[in-house]
């Protein structure tokens, strides 16, 4: 977001927007002042708190969009059910486990307890991913490429090349 479409935006809101003059803050983004304060210290100094909260979080989600095109691309609706599918056995095998641990009439292993410490930290992980994918999805941060309203596919990013990446999945 520029500084004039801020100061647009805050003015268009009723609200004052930073002290800025025509053209100013093209010459000197980025230079310091005599205090050495940048014109972004300008820009935060001129906001109020609020205001200023609402430009940081327009800033990490443009940096996110960005970041995504770049390392993740266009997402198949496959893919999401794959790793929905993948979530939802690592749950079973978890239950599964628990429930033969728990009939036992001896104590749980050594090994046991690791297992399923380890299916529990993973299920924790992935329910994470997933939900940040969701919200991702949601926001429509993320194209996804099988949907019907999905734009064209782009580029694949470039951590998608990542061979197996289930690999949690073959410790069974």
């Amino acid at each position: 977001m520029t500084v004039a479409t801020l100061r647009d935006a805050l003015r268009a809101a009723g609200r004052p927007g930073p002290r800025f003059e025509e053209g100013a803050g093209r010459e000197r983004a980025g230079a310091s002042s005599v205090d050495g304060m940048t014109d972004s210290d300008d820009l935060a100094a001129s906001m109020t708190a609020a205001q200023f909260s609402r430009h940081l979080a327009q800033v990490i989600e443009d940096q996110t969009r960005r970041a995504l095109d770049r390392y993740v691309g266009d997402v198949g609706a496959g893919e999401i059910i794959d790793m929905a599918r993948n979530l939802g056995q690592l749950k079973a095998r978890y239950i599964g486990q628990s429930l033969a641990v728990a009939t036992n009439r001896q104590p749980p292993s050594r090994a046991d307890a690791q297992e399923m410490r380890w299916m529990r930290e993973q299920i924790e992980e992935l329910e994470l991913a997933f939900e940040t994918i969701q919200r991702a999805i949601a926001s429509e941060m993320i194209p996804i490429r099988d949907s019907r309203n999905a734009p064209q596919p782009g580029t694949p990013g470039v951590l998608r090349g990542v061979p197996d990446w289930p690999a949690w999945n073959d410790r069974a």
